[in-house]
């Protein structure tokens, strides 16, 4: 037999994106799922390779068969997988829910994949298939493994993997006398085949993993939405309007294949036998929707091979997420640490850090995490009781108790305007203001737009196309250096090396790191040279400065001011990259970029706080006092976490602080977010990501994409 060719699922011209044309393509008994068996009677012929366990499942396996074999199986089981029958699980699964809640509540790193999908997953699946062994410690990593023997072509290392897990499962499923009203109880008693039994069993256990996905999928989507969705889910159960859009919206599923099995013809294109087709099950679905057709979808499937554990996997969603919703309401997902599980076939969240609490806490001694959105504004607009961390008096302090010279991170500290205040501050922001205000920017509009123009340019050319490397990053250095006149004598040493410069955000560093950091700052500061005015006859920011004799700041400390600028400035291109990210991460909704100045204006501001790159902004107690029950000293560091104190806050979000010490780039970052995202999607309408191939860098001060793979078009 013809084995399958991978190479399929590249061939978008040949993918299934019609709903009539999938269903009569899953209705069709000529069109049969593929066969696992042929690949590994050739591993066996030609290495020795038997896989005992992996031949069984395969047997077994709903997915893998046909005809009247696949029929008789799928009678035999049906009466147990009605929705009559499942109902008897509310009480296990209610509390399940409940004690994994109850958990989530004292979790010190809360996962909501690993430590709530899974976990309410695991119990039912132990009463539903009969799985009384193993703690879940070890049966959900082996679940989760040997569900990957779904996917075709496996390598044989990763096929010996699936065969042992597979090994190991079997052995933790019920005897013969302890399955009473469990499937393989179920299935011993109207076949009286006991390797039968354990074959569906088993093949059952692994497909019924994808409990977990569907409320993985949801969690995410909702989590990087606006509050509201969360708390609609959280006022009651679903309905089942609102389940189907979820199923439909939400599938784990991208794919389905059948293979032909004589040469047919499905509406006017023609399929040879053994010709294999690939469904596209969420653009299937899409289009329903836009029929506004009111179901599921396919994401169960159709026909003969539909998924016959649709009703458990609709009662827990229906049960699971409101719950969650009304025990989080204010959960947040720390996005930089979502992980997806993605192949050919199947796609969902398998890791979804989050932060549950949403109430101001006491993270260490010296240090207060603050989470509320209106503790946090009182904050930022209160200079008199909370100020900016005095970090060049720190340094000043380190530097004569340990006789290490810091005067480098000193000269960093005093013209970090993030830690400025007094006089000082108020000058180096009113020269700023002179070249980045908001009153300014449209002098430099022609700038932006070249290099706008010029980075699509760019990212059309691209063989590999990701939207930071050719994208966002382009912008921000040829935006940004010009701009705040960044000239290194080496430009390439000068930007392998200035990312570090993000680290002087965070303000009180080991001293091993403080030491790393101001040889990095010696060495950018040693490359910086005199700017010229610009091409387009705009003066600098470091050539205003210079220009200027600002008192109390020598050319040394103009172009400090203006190096430390140029490390926050960074925020730019991870700003830009994670709202492309947001408009994009969301399975099956395509973004709609306003038109309109004004509401483009306020759909950018809404993006930029729920999708801002910084995590934290500081300040530090100048006198004795209370926050919301908690006690400070003079001297604490509070920390307010923008994660969740943006999680809803529209254009009242602090991405860009507030107050005296507010972002003086925040003009710049927003004009350029405007010209730069509806270029991108005029340009590129079709855009789309490469699932679960998004990376970040790893920074403790800022949430940063380093990879966002894409395709220009479907």
């Amino acid at each position: 037999m013809k084995l399958l060719d991978t190479r399929i699922w590249n061939q978008q011209k040949r993918r299934i994106l019609d709903p009539d044309e999938a269903v009569k393509i899953l209705r069709d008994s000529d069109f049969t799922t593929t066969d696992f068996q042929p690949y590994l009677d050739v591993l066996k012929e030609r290495h020795g390779l038997d896989l005992p366990h992996f031949r069984s499942f395969i047997q077994f396996s709903f997915i893998f068969q046909s005809g009247s074999k696949h029929l008789s199986l799928r009678r035999a089981i049906a009466p147990f997988f009605a929705p009559s029958s499942v109902e008897r699980l509310v009480p296990l699964i209610d509390k399940s829910i409940a004690t994994t809640i109850n958990h989530l509540r004292s979790a010190p790193n809360a996962d909501l994949f690993t430590d709530y999908c899974e976990p309410i997953a695991l119990p039912v699946l132990r009463r539903f298939i009969g799985l009384p062994g193993g703690d879940a410690a070890a049966v959900l990593p082996l679940i989760r493994l040997s569900h990957e023997a779904f996917q075709p072509m496996r390598s044989i290392q990763k096929l010996l993997k699936i065969d042992s897990a597979l090994g190991e499962l079997a052995a933790c499923l019920a005897p013969t006398g302890k399955d009473s009203d469990t499937l393989i109880g179920h299935m011993r008693k109207i076949t009286g085949d006991d390797k039968l039994a354990r074959g569906v069993a088993l093949s059952s256990l692994i497909a019924a993993h994808a409990l977990a996905h569907t409320p993985a999928l949801v969690i995410f989507d909702t989590l990087l939405s606006r509050r509201e969705e969360w708390r609609a889910i959280a006022k009651g159960d679903l309905s089942d309007a609102d389940l189907n859009r979820l199923l439909s919206t939400h599938v784990s599923s991208k794919t389905l294949v059948r293979v032909a099995q004589k040469d047919r013809v499905v509406g006017t294109c023609p399929y040879s036998a053994g010709e294999a087709v690939v469904l596209d099950i969420a653009k299937v679905n899409t289009a329903l929707r836009n029929r506004n057709i009111d179901s599921a979808g396919l994401s169960f499937g159709a026909g003969a091979h539909k998924c016959p554990g649709e009703p458990l996997v609709r009662l827990v969603v229906r049960r699971a997420l409101p719950e969650l919703a009304r025990a989080f309401p204010d959960a947040s997902l720390h996005r930089n640490g979502v992980r997806h599980y993605t192949s050919p076939l199947q796609q969902y969240p398998c890791a979804l850090p989050a932060e549950l609490g949403g109430r101001n806490r006491r993270i260490s001694s010296r240090m207060v995490e603050i989470l509320q959105t209106d503790t946090a504004r009182t904050i930022v607009n209160d200079n008199r009781n909370w100020g900016p961390p005095p970090l060049d008096t720190h340094l000043i302090a380190v530097q004569e108790r340990t006789g290490t010279d810091l005067g480098p991170a000193i000269r960093i500290a005093r013209n970090a305007m993030f830690f400025m205040s007094g006089p000082r501050h108020a000058t180096a922001r009113r020269h700023v203001a002179a070249v980045l205000g908001g009153n300014r920017i449209s002098t430099w509009q022609p700038l932006i737009d070249d290099v706008v123009r010029d980075a699509l340019d760019h990212f059309s050319a691209s063989s590999r196309p990701d939207l930071i490397s050719d994208f966002a990053d382009p912008i921000f250095r040829g935006v940004m250096q010009p701009m705040l006149g960044v000239v290194p004598s080496n430009s390439v040493d000068f930007d392998a090396s200035a990312p570090t410069l993000q680290d002087v955000l965070e303000p009180w560093l080991p001293m091993r790191a403080l030491q790393e950091l101001q040889k990095v700052f010696e060495d950018l500061l040693d490359q910086m040279q005199s700017p010229p005015t610009t091409s387009y006859g705009n003066a600098s920011l470091l050539r205003h400065l210079l220009d200027s004799d600002l008192k109390g700041f020598d050319s040394e400390d103009c172009k400090a001011l203006v190096l430390v600028l140029y490390g926050a400035s960074f925020n730019l291109v991870h700003t830009l990259g994670n709202i492309v990210h947001q408009l994009l991460a969301i399975p099956n909704r395509r973004p709609r970029i306003e038109t309109s100045p004004n509401a483009l204006a306020a759909q950018v501001d809404r993006l930029i706080g729920a999708s801002a790159s910084p995590k934290y902004i500081y300040r530090v107690a100048r006198n004795d006092g209370e926050i919301d029950d908690i006690i400070v000293q003079k001297g604490d560091t509070l920390r307010l976490q923008l994660l969740s104190i943006n999680r809803d806050a529209g254009i009242g979000h602090l991405g860009f602080g507030h107050g005296l010490h507010r972002c003086v780039g925040a003009a710049v970052t927003r004009h350029i977010i405007r010209t730069a995202l509806p270029a991108l999607f005029d340009r590129f309408p079709d855009l789309s990501l490469v699932p679960g191939k998004e990376r970040y860098h790893s920074l403790n001060q800022t949430v940063a994409l380093s990879h966002l793979p894409c395709h220009p078009k479907n």
